[in-house]
């Protein structure tokens, strides 16, 4: 399949704004050590620092969930039935429903046995990193340590757009601390990260009550 087999789905370009953020990430970026913690094998493509960066947070992303087929009891035959379950990232500004029609049309095409079922949509979201809210979010992290990296897109699924389309307010991801493993066995966050994390909390709502809106 070309890259842009999906109807109506595109290569994202990266927002003016997001040019500086973008450049400051890859300078500290390190393409081998992300690799490690990912758990993964290789990139798709050559290891530059920049071009990773821009792919992790603004390219279409495919990721196979889960599959499963046959039975641990059964005999050695061939299963007449497997599921998969897909997740896709969208790129900000794509038309949700497009993307689904073109998906249902791809299939119906070269594989019209497979059904598709129990779509789920979350379309994109996004807030200027010039926000009021965006600005509290780093202010506050340098009140009580070192300045954070700033990603202007997240590289992972969350409901965000609930803040934009539905509530229409701005909103920030972010926090002081130490932690990591989210949502795996092994998820962890330290006692002194947390009390960290509680001080930068104060500073935030601190800072953004007092920002111009």
């Amino acid at each position: 399949a070309g890259h842009n087999a999906i109807e109506g789905l595109r290569s994202a370009s990266v927002p003016p704004e997001d040019e500086g953020l973008l450049d400051a990430l890859a300078r500290d970026f390190d393409p081998a050590a992300h690799l490690e913690e990912s758990n993964a094998l290789a990139y798709r493509r050559p290891n530059d620092a920049r071009s990773l960066l821009k792919d992790l947070m603004y390219e279409p992303v495919l990721n196979l969930n889960g599959f499963s087929s046959g039975s641990v009891t059964g005999k050695t035959i061939v299963p007449h039935e497997a599921r998969a379950a897909l997740d896709l990232r969208i790129p900000y500004g794509t038309d949700v429903e497009s993307v689904v029609a073109g998906i249902e049309q791809i299939v119906a095409k070269t594989a019209p046995e497979v059904v598709v079922e129990g779509v789920q949509l979350c379309p994109p979201s996004r807030t200027t990193a010039a926000s009021p809210v965006a600005r509290a979010m780093v202010e506050s992290q340098c009140d009580v340590g070192p300045p954070p990296q700033v990603w202007p897109s997240a590289p992972w699924w969350a409901p965000f757009y609930l803040f934009e389309q539905v509530l229409r307010i701005p909103f920030a991801s972010g926090g002081a601390g130490q932690a990591g493993g989210a949502h795996a066995a092994d998820e962890y966050a330290t006692i002194a990260g947390l009390r960290t994390h509680m001080r930068q909390s104060i500073a935030f709502l601190h800072r953004f009550a007092g920002a111009d809106r």
